[in-house]
């Protein structure tokens, strides 16, 4: 069925299963109960696939659907048997503890790690790199996985121009044009209006929009 989106709102809790949608002029950050951030850049849309944790031990499960767009996740160092996936059209990029950029088409997702290690898997192919910290590679459409190489001082200025040299959303202004829809339990949004989100069950998170957002 199609997802019926709705204008989000700051500080709006998300839940498993919700969909966030950034337009054409906004930065979203959503914040998950176990510490960890994701920060969408304008025109991305992704889907809190899995938010599980178990609350005797703090381990976590975190699987986030991308299909397009700038995302940038900041990751607790993973304890235990957790992990933090994002699935995107021809890879699944993994993170150890760390920040990871991911710039994601249709065809191709590039994956860049920094402050820690990770890996990307190919899902065409089945293959599979482990990336280094300060290292990147991408995976597209034909099956194709690149062997991990030193991110340049260029590919840096590249990704400072995008998500500016700190941490967080590079800015704000009030939620004009969000959408979003679910429950308001969950996961919080912030950021700059310009995201949608959308879907419906279990686990937590923290939004904060700016911009023209959505949820659905």
């Amino acid at each position: 069925t199609e997802k019926k989106w709705r204008l989000a709102r700051m500080n709006e809790s998300l839940e498993e299963g919700d969909a966030v949608k950034s337009g054409s002029d906004g930065d979203v950050e959503i914040r998950l109960d176990n510490g960890n951030s994701i920060t969408l850049k304008p025109g991305t849309e992704i889907i809190l696939e899995k938010l599980k944790q178990d609350p005797k031990t703090g381990e976590y499960e975190n699987i986030i659907e991308a299909k397009i767009g700038k995302l940038k996740a900041v990751i607790e160092k993973l304890t235990g048997k957790s992990t933090f996936k994002v699935r995107t059209p021809v890879a699944v990029c993994g993170v150890r503890g760390t920040v990871m950029y991911l710039n994601i088409a249709q065809a191709r997702t590039e994956a860049f790690y920094e402050g820690g290690a990770g890996w990307v898997l190919n899902t065409i192919s089945g293959r599979t790199q482990d990336v280094g910290s300060g290292q990147n590679a991408y995976a597209d459409i034909k099956g194709f996985i690149s062997t991990p190489a030193m991110t340049t001082n260029q590919q840096r200025m590249n990704l400072d121009e995008t998500w500016g040299s700190g941490d967080g959303v590079s800015g704000y202004s009030s939620p004009q044009n969000t959408s979003t829809t679910g429950s308001d339990t969950g996961t919080s949004l912030g950021g700059s209006a310009n995201s949608t989100t959308g879907g419906t069950t279990g686990g937590t998170s923290n939004t904060t929009t700016g911009g023209d957002n959505a949820t659905n």
